[in-house]
């Protein structure tokens, strides 16, 4: 894989050019590698997806701190800056996850947690950045929140 992305750094001229191929070919990859053929895949509702501001990864790591700390998990963005003291696991947790992907850390909880993230959603992930729903198609999880 490295002499491929060597040949197409070679025959690219700028870097940042080179960055976007080879984030897409990774994103790209990973989600090959995860989600195997067994990996159930649910109709979603994409409609609602629609309205929400489109917020990048780059964005949410800004946010890493207990005075403003955002997390993603399935793919939506949330504030949980206001969440700190009523999460059962404490501020800790939370700060471990802060400003970055969360949704592996996530699984497992209830739906009654799925419920509550609703209230501190504040966007979702641009097409090209998401890992769990494909964008006006479908979902790769059962518990991704409506």
């Amino acid at each position: 894989m490295t002499a491929i992305m060597e040949v197409l750094k070679s025959e690219i001229d700028t870097n940042d050019v080179f960055e976007i191929v080879e984030t897409n070919f990774f994103t790209t990859t990973i989600r090959k590698l995860i989600f195997s053929p067994k990996t159930p895949v649910v109709e979603h509702a994409i409609s609602s997806d629609d309205k929400l501001n489109q917020i990048s990864l780059s964005d949410v790591a800004l946010h890493d701190t207990s005075d403003d700390c955002w997390i993603v998990i399935y793919d939506r963005v949330y504030d949980v800056t206001n969440f700190f003291d009523n999460h059962p696991g404490g501020i800790d947790v939370m700060l471990e996850y802060a400003g970055r992907d969360s949704s592996v850390a996530f699984a497992g909880h209830s739906n009654f947690a799925l419920s509550m993230l609703k209230q501190y959603e504040i966007g979702i992930l641009p097409p090209n950045e998401r890992m769990y729903r494909y964008p006006a198609t479908l979902s790769l999880s059962y518990q991704i929140p409506d």
